[in-house]
């Protein structure tokens, strides 16, 4: 008893002011908890509603920052889509200005492309233009200078034949008489304003078949004893032939079966250093006393 007392007493006392803990109760060896009281009850509750508070103001926390957050993301995908819609609009537009720039680039290409064109036409036809103009200022020139140069040089041209010398046996003067050699004479002038240089002639006569085409000849000329023929200045032109004319040669010009040419040349130079030549013809009329020009061989330059 004494032993049991001790034992009790030894082991520690229950909390007497702790009205809320209880001591388990042991059945068959187990403890087993016994049902909390209305005060741990109350205690569980308020723990719980303060649990709650927490959890409601975190999720009020989170939904707000979830609204935020939405629409942050709403307002960026505005953004976002405004953005992408005006970068359409101004890619469009920067096609359509592209486009229209290419247009105005190809336009400006054919508007240069027949500026080029024209100028080039216009170019050639001032080309053109000028180089005729420059070819009628050089031929009016010329003519200019030849124009001066023609009244300035020396002319020379055959102003007619001497009279004849012989009588017939009427005793009419002719050129011509049977067995008499024959001699005729021509008369050249220098009309012009300057001397003429170098100057030579060759006078002839021929008596053909009034049936054959007069073709003159010029023999070689000798260059030597040549004279300067002053403005005004005669010269006188002679050949003396070798042939003494036949009755029948005579009584054949006089019937016009025979013709006499009498002809010749004259070279010479003028002050200008520019050669000329003087042509001139003649035949004997069938009275035997007169000549007249042919209607060929008889020019100058």
């Amino acid at each position: 008893m004494d032993e049991e007392s001790a034992s009790k007493s030894d082991g520690p006392e229950p909390d007497q002011g702790s009205s809320d803990t209880q001591a388990p109760k042991v059945v068959n060896g187990i403890e087993a908890a016994e049902p909390p009281n209305e005060k741990h009850l109350h205690n569980i509750e308020r723990e719980e509603r303060e649990i709650k508070r927490e959890l409601n103001a975190f999720e009020r926390t989170g939904l707000k920052w979830t609204r935020a957050s939405f629409g942050i993301t709403a307002i960026t995908c505005l953004f976002i889509a405004f953005q992408w819609i005006a970068m359409r609009e101004q890619l469009n537009e920067m096609k359509s200005s592209g486009q229209t720039s290419t247009d105005q680039a190809n336009r400006v290409i054919e508007n240069m492309n027949w500026l080029a064109k024209s100028m080039d036409w216009t170019l050639k036809q001032s080309r053109a233009a000028i180089e005729a103009s420059e070819k009628q200022s050089m031929a009016a020139l010329d003519a200019s200078v030849n124009t001066s140069r023609n009244d300035q040089r020396a002319w020379i041209g055959v102003t007619g034949v001497a009279g004849p010398r012989l009588k017939d046996s009427t005793g009419r003067e002719v050129y011509l008489i049977e067995n008499r050699p024959v001699h005729f004479e021509a008369t050249a002038l220098n009309t012009g304003k300057s001397p003429a240089f170098s100057t030579h002639t060759l006078t002839s006569f021929h008596i053909l078949p009034a049936t054959t085409a007069f073709s003159p000849i010029y023999a070689v000329r000798d260059k030597k004893g040549t004279v300067v023929v002053q403005p005004q200045m005669e010269l006188t032109l002679f050949d003396k032939g070798k042939e003494i004319p036949s009755r029948e040669i005579i009584a054949a010009l006089k019937d016009a079966g025979y013709i006499l040419y009498f002809y010749g040349i004259i070279n010479y130079a003028d002050q200008f250093k520019r050669s000329h030549e003087t042509k001139w013809c003649m035949f004997i009329v069938p009275t035997l006393d007169n000549f007249l020009p042919c209607t060929t061989y008889n020019d100058a330059n």
